[in-house]
């Protein structure tokens, strides 16, 4: 009668302690704040850029005397291939989202643009 009420006690244990983990383990894991669906760091007004096609554009930074490597978070099929790469010909604004890289990279990595307006010159 013993062995069954030990018996008893350890699948109840079991039990509950099978359960309280599963319960702790349904918590969805945080998502990383980069991409599209990150935070925007800066806002592009009016900035003129080259596209280099499959969403990738160069944006000419007046400010800083440098160039901006993006990738569109929707691209459009329509854009079509700057002809000169050295002379921008659209005009773009919208929301620079950081990239999800974390760590040093041999590398430079395109950050993503939200765009909200795009025409071509």
């Amino acid at each position: 009668m013993k062995n069954m009420d030990f018996k008893g006690r350890l699948l109840s244990f079991l039990a509950v302690t099978v359960l309280v983990f599963a319960l702790s383990c349904q918590k969805e894991d945080p998502k990383p704040d980069c991409g599209c669906d990150g935070k925007t760091y800066k806002k592009v007004e009016n900035a003129k850029a080259v596209y280099h096609g499959l969403g990738t554009f160069t944006i000419a930074e007046e400010a800083s005397s440098g160039n901006i490597y993006t990738i569109a978070c929707e691209a459009d099929s329509t854009w079509q291939k700057s002809a000169d790469l050295k002379i921008p010909d659209y005009i773009i604004s919208g929301n620079l989202k950081s990239n999800c890289s974390f760590g040093p990279t041999l590398i430079a990595l395109p950050d993503y643009i939200q765009i909200t307006a795009i025409k071509k010159q």
